[in-house]
């Protein structure tokens, strides 16, 4: 039930293929200091490809963030990241120094964090990059210092092509 980890200089590829990674924590609980759904150790490498974007996932809307519910009726298409609720930084992803990280399509949504909801990026040398067809959405940042419900970062690259970060607080 621990987070997905990216050992150090490692390079892994994850085909969500419509499917959900979901960590299955919410505010209902108790928040856990390592509560992300992924960690990357420095210099590790992460791509997340998403080969059934047609597959549905249910959920609803609950004070910004969006969470997994079969009977609910805002609907997300493809792989999904979702579950994360970290009481520190990065409710979905946490990049430390000098990683990389490129979505190829599937969504983060659904994500709670101190900073950074979604995505918390450390140190100038990481990057994060986003192709169309890619979402980072319905996350949530609760920190008053830095924030970023989508994506709180420490000076590094962001390059998004055609991805969409939207209705994240």
């Amino acid at each position: 039930n621990g987070a997905i980890s990216v050992p150090q200089d490692k390079i892994i590829t994850i085909d969500l293929n419509g499917f959900a990674i979901d960590r299955d924590l919410s505010e209902k609980q108790t928040p856990t200091r390592n509560g992300m759904v992924i960690f990357m150790g420095k210099g590790s490498a992460l791509t997340v490809t998403d080969s059934n974007p047609q597959n549905v996932h249910k959920g609803r809307i609950s004070d910004g963030v969006w969470y997994k519910d079969n009977s609910g009726s805002i609907e997300i298409k493809g792989g999904v990241i979702t579950g994360g609720y970290n009481l520190t930084d990065g409710g979905a992803v946490y990049m430390e120094e000098n990683t990389s990280l490129v979505m190829n399509g599937g969504t983060i949504a659904g994500n709670l964090a101190n900073d950074g909801g979604a995505v918390q990026i450390e140190g100038g040398s990481s990057k994060l990059q986003m192709s169309e067809k890619t979402f980072i959405s319905y996350n949530k940042a609760t920190g008053e210092i830095y924030g970023g419900g989508g994506i709180c970062t420490d000076g590094t690259t962001v390059t998004i092509a055609g991805g969409n970060v939207t209705h994240n607080t």
